[in-house]
């Protein structure tokens, strides 16, 4: 009978199984959260398509075009004189006296003086309201051409035709004053100046290091610091090893002192000492000998006594001077190696400062190289701005033409009724589903008969529908 069971409960868990089944189930059971998820975003759509403002694409072109110069013989006698033609450098030059902060801020104070913009109050307004400008002005070069798009995003189409026409007026008279060679010269000759002072500036930034530090040469002076750190290092290794042999030989002495019993100290190379101890061991043994003739109690032992005491305390003088020695030459070694660490943390001390120094001037160095290479280039510049200022205007090697004026397009660049309507749409539908499904997703709750012959393996006898009192409400399906 269970056999029976598990077959059919198999066949039923088999026949669920049906992708599409189960997609419109989904759809079905998760319609209302589906709708009004594509409603709101739907809605969503919509309000941005109705109240957000219309920013309209304004127009135009340019073309840079080579400048044909008509010579003379007597110029080419003269001077020779070549005209290159427009490469993409040029255009890409043309882009960016375009985007540049000059022409906008002129542009900005042209708006002003014709009295349809209000004037700044501060240097911030201005500056904001170039920027402002510069984020909704676009440049691109139409590829394989002499020619250059400019755009601008405004919401008011008349409004933007006069700001991208106070830009275009901008650009052309900037243009002319940029590359006229008077300008020129003055404009290299400043900038010549400024760099020769800054170069002098370096260098007496320099020098002062120097001075200060006493550093000519801090690499060789660091390499030379390590050296006799070296040497230092195995001096003072030396001097530690000996301090600690004296150390021992001088605790072993005040050791053997302090203890009771008699100590020859013959491992004390040294003649007192080892008389003495000679003499000692003597006395002893005829101590020994008188002992196996006299009693203990005996004058001849007791005067043998007395005179071993006599010389073994002698004995403990010598050693107690000799353990002296030992710790002044100890001490005096400390001192050395206290001394010599103080040489060595101030070698240190030195070669991080050293460091310092070199990266500094190795700073110096390099901005006295950037400055000296940029001198000399503006150096160069202005004596070719010099002899260019003989001629009259043969120095453009290109002239800007204006193709198509500043023109507003007919529709708006956004929001677009025709593309965001049926996008909207289509968006609005995607999250409702994707939605739904989120939420059947996490919903582990049965819904059909076949859930719990599935996941519990008991047939189901009876369903009864789940109907809601409010019609509009979504239906639960099966429970």
């Amino acid at each position: 009978m269970q056999n029976v069971s598990n077959a059919s409960w198999e066949r039923n868990a088999q026949g669920t199984e049906n992708p599409l089944r189960e997609l419109v189930t989904i759809l079905f059971m998760q319609k209302w959260l589906i709708q009004r998820v594509a409603a709101l975003v739907f809605l969503a759509v919509l309000a941005v398509l109705l109240f957000w403002p219309s920013v309209y694409q304004i127009d135009s072109t340019v073309l840079l075009k080579s400048k044909q110069v008509e010579t003379s013989p007597e110029m080419l006698e003269e001077t020779m004189l070549r005209v290159n033609p427009v490469n993409e450098d040029d255009l890409n030059s043309e882009v960016a006296i375009i985007t540049s902060q000059a022409v906008l801020r002129r542009a900005v104070n042209k708006m002003v003086e014709q009295g349809l913009w209000q004037a700044p109050e501060e240097e911030a307004d201005l500056v904001k309201a170039t920027r402002g400008l510069e984020a909704k002005l676009t440049t691109q070069v139409v590829p394989s051409s002499k020619v250059i798009r400019i755009s601008l995003a405004w919401s008011d189409p008349e409004e933007g035709n006069a700001i991208l026409s106070a830009v275009i007026n901008s650009y052309l008279s900037y243009r002319s004053t940029v590359f006229e060679p008077d300008t020129l010269r003055d404009l290299f000759t400043q900038q010549t100046e400024d760099y020769s002072s800054q170069l002098q500036q370096r260098r007496a930034e320099k020098m002062a290091l120097i001075e200060t530090h006493q550093a000519a040469a801090p690499a060789q002076e660091i390499e030379q610091n390590l050296t006799l750190l070296r040497e230092l290092k195995l001096q003072h290794s030396r001097l530690e090893q000996e301090a600690q042999s004296l150390n021992h030989r001088e605790q072993k002495l005040t050791q053997a002192l302090s203890e009771n019993a008699l100590h020859y100290f013959s491992f004390i190379d040294n003649v007192t000492v080892q008389k003495l101890t000679t003499e000692i061991q003597m006395l002893v043994s005829r101590q020994t000998e008188l002992e196996q003739v006299y009693l203990p109690d005996s004058p001849p032992a007791e005067a043998l006594d007395h005179q071993i005491e006599q010389t073994y305390e002698i004995l403990r003088d010598e050693i107690g001077t000799l353990q002296q020695e030992l710790a002044d030459q100890v001490a005096l070694l400390r001192a050395d190696i206290n001394s010599l660490n103080q040489k060595m943390l101030t070698l240190s001390q030195r070669n991080v400062e050293l460091q310092q120094v070199k990266l500094q001037m190795e700073r110096l160095d390099q901005e006295i190289k950037l400055l000296g290479y940029s001198y000399e280039t503006f150096y160069k510049r202005r004596e070719q701005a010099q002899i260019q200022s003989r001629f009259s205007d043969e120095h453009l090697n290109a002239q800007v033409v204006v193709l198509v004026p500043p023109e507003a397009q007919l529709e708006p660049l956004f929001p677009r009724w025709k593309t965001m309507l049926p996008l909207g749409l289509l968006v609005a539908l995607i999250t409702g589903v994707c939605i739904g499904f989120i939420n059947e997703f996490f919903d582990h709750s049965f819904k059909r008969a076949e859930d719990s012959e599935r996941h519990l393996g008991l047939p189901t006898l009876l369903s009864i529908p789940q109907i809601d009192a409010a019609p509009h409400s979504a239906p639960k399906g099966d429970r």
